[in-house]
């Protein structure tokens, strides 16, 4: 029976470190299903689904704390089983540039929450005061909101904040 762990990392950034615990991840036996790497300031963040057997699986949540400690980094694990996606008509893809301020991203995911959507994906980058947002959800087969009134209310959502630039595309499943 295959099990799963979420392991997420975060250290100083320098050369090798990722080489380092990925090579400890396959010496324990586990393999990697998913990743992500950030680098964040100085610090990198490096967030992994493994997948491995109960004994690949325990024996990395027994020796990471080890190994962190040995790569001065901080290190977060947490069991999980594989992730089963349901059924959803629709994805939304939002790409929006605008001035930065306290509270811009919690207006957009709040109306992703408002309209029912399942966020998958957030992405930020603020550059020279202009914050570039990128965001990707789900529309469920219940939606009740079409799609061209959901546009209509982001671009009101979008109007008031006074967004640059602002696009929400969406695809079927």
């Amino acid at each position: 029976m295959e099990h799963h762990l979420v392991v997420t990392a975060v250290g100083r950034d320098r050369p090798n470190i990722v080489n380092q615990l990925t090579r400890h991840v396959s010496d324990c036996g586990c393999n990697i299903v998913d990743s992500r790497l950030a680098l964040y300031g100085a610090e990198f963040t490096l967030i992994m689904l493994l997948s491995g057997n109960w004994n690949a699986i325990t024996r990395i949540e027994t020796s990471l704390p080890l190994k962190s400690q040995e790569l001065e980094l901080v290190t977060v694990v947490k069991r999980t089983t594989e992730h089963e996606q349901p059924n959803y008509s629709a994805r939304a893809h939002f790409k929006i540039k605008i001035n930065d301020s306290a509270g811009i991203i919690r207006q957009f995911t709040q109306f992703i929450s408002d309209h029912g959507l399942a966020l998958v994906s957030l992405r930020s980058q603020l550059n020279h005061q202009i914050l570039e947002l990128e965001m990707i959800a789900y529309i469920s087969d219940e939606q009740t909101i079409p799609p061209q009134k959901m546009r209509e209310q982001f671009e009101t959502l979008c109007h008031k904040l006074c967004t640059e630039s602002a696009e929400l595309q969406i695809y079927p499943q």
